[in-house]
């Protein structure tokens, strides 16, 4: 499993804020600066679904399983999924889902999931409701 979660830093962002977001959305220590043209990232990368936890909690504090697993779904290619999270809800340690790097005012935080068991991967960190609650729990991944 792989796991890279990338966010914009604007130039009138504070570092330390962008990193506690990303923080409260995944478990990663270790957050790079990358530099693409004009701008600046922090990216990490994860290899083990204990990256995910955060997440996993979050999603179902908030009660958005399905809107999460509709999102995932959508935006899988092959082995890869993808998903967009509001920076500043992740900052308050909420989860908000967007379509894009742009929906946000200050950007999305973004989180791609590579997996050879992709299906898998996405039934544990929301898998299908019936009336919000899950059919089945998968054992960790």
């Amino acid at each position: 499993m792989k796991i890279t979660v990338k966010a914009l830093l604007y130039p009138t962002e504070d570092e330390e804020k962008v990193l506690s977001a990303v923080r409260n959305i995944v478990s990663l220590e270790k957050l790079s600066k990358v530099f693409e043209g004009d701008e600046t990232y922090l990216v990490g990368v994860g290899d083990d679904s204990t990256v995910l936890r955060p997440l996993y909690y979050r999603v179902r504090e908030k009660r958005i399983l399905d809107a999460v697993r509709k999102t995932l779904k959508r935006n899988r290619h092959g082995n890869k999924t993808f998903l967009f999270l509001h920076k500043q809800a992740a900052y308050v340690g909420a989860v908000s889902l967007t379509d894009d790097w742009d929906e946000s005012p200050l950007g999305s935080i973004y989180v791609e999931i590579e997996s050879e068991e992709i299906d898998r991967v996405i039934d544990w960190l929301s898998p299908p409701t019936v009336e919000g609650k899950p059919l089945k729990l998968v054992d960790e991944i």
